[in-house]
């Protein structure tokens, strides 16, 4: 992925690294040895660690700020429960190929449901139904 000078996190910091490591780079191109082949390494190394830790810092600082999205006291009380074809089109969006959760049922379980799929789909919207409605788990 080639990085953009643009980016929030691409500050004078991280262009002095990336100049280093680009200079590393160019020196073991030029002769190569094992001194210059561990400087490259190191100097690659920290320019990665430096863009994943500059990229982290700014998605949380913008994960941190507050959502700008006002709803109603009321909010749950105007929507309504998901349909079975809602339930359907999530279903079908599952990815699949995922290790399953702690109650150990894999995205390919639901997604096939077995030769009485309807079943499955049908008795999954009546939990999700009473979930919603009754706004607790049940046992």
């Amino acid at each position: 992925m080639k990085t953009t000078t643009d980016e929030e996190w691409f500050d004078e910091e991280y262009r002095k690294a990336l100049d280093e490591k680009n200079r590393a780079r160019l020196a073991y191109l030029e002769e190569d040895n094992d001194t210059n082949r561990h400087l490259y390494t190191t100097e690659r190394s920290k320019c990665r660690k430096m863009t994943r830790k500059k990229k982290r810092e700014v998605y949380l600082s913008k994960e941190k700020q507050p959502h700008e999205i006002f709803l109603p006291e009321d909010v749950e009380e105007q929507l309504d429960p998901p349909t079975l074809l809602e339930i359907k089109a999530v279903l079908k969006q599952l990815k699949t190929y995922k290790a399953p959760g702690i109650d150990a049922i894999n995205s390919e379980m639901l997604k096939r449901g077995g030769p009485n799929r309807w079943l499955l789909e049908d008795r999954l919207h009546g939990l999700i139904t009473t979930i919603w409605n009754v706004d607790r788990i049940p046992e």
